[in-house]
């Protein structure tokens, strides 16, 4: 795991899925709490790549914390901070295997997705009974980077950069939002 390599919104993410640990009690992180974090995030591009893939992702954040809600808690004086699992180290290293492959610099947030899925048979189930699988998903991914590598630290951040910096004027007329 070569935390150099990995964007800042995955840093950020990794940081609220600690944190997430940590509030319910967990002893690991996991790639429930992975999964949540982004999920959680502001910009809502999980979401977006799940909703793009025809999936439901209410659905599936639902079912991460259910999942979550299951994890055993401990508490005490021994209690420490939350440790990475054994899965989530695997879904790093899977991650950064697939950056390899697509010749991404980075390790983005949507590499780590597909990890997680790819590595998590419970996962990988949940997302499939939420409408999404592994090769919609990459589809979803690509047609959100456009074609553009990960190459910084701030990737992600580059996605569909025209829709969120500027209104489509036709789409809108052709709602009738605007006057002709």
């Amino acid at each position: 795991m070569n935390i150099e390599r990995y964007t800042n919104k995955l840093k950020i993410t990794i940081q609220n899925a600690q944190s997430s640990a940590a509030i319910n009690n967990n002893q690991f992180i996991t790639n429930w709490h992975l999964l949540s974090a982004m999920l959680e995030d502001n910009e809502n591009l999980i979401a977006k790549i799940i909703d793009i893939s025809n999936g439901n992702s209410k659905f599936i954040f639902e079912k991460i914390h259910q999942e979550i809600d299951k994890l055993p808690k401990i508490s005490g004086n021994g209690y420490n901070e939350p440790r990475l699992s054994t899965d989530v180290i695997k879904s790093f290293s899977e991650a950064e295997k697939i950056a390899d492959k697509n010749k991404d610099s980075f390790v983005t947030i949507e590499r780590l997705l597909q990890a997680i899925i790819e590595t998590d048979i419970k996962v990988s189930e949940i997302f499939k009974n939420g409408g999404v699988d592994t090769k919609s998903l990459s589809n979803s991914i690509d047609n959100i980077r456009a074609g553009n590598k990960a190459n910084t630290e701030d990737a992600e951040g580059n996605y569909q950069a025209l829709e969120k910096f500027t209104k489509d004027v036709t789409k809108l007329a052709k709602e009738g939002k605007i006057d002709p």
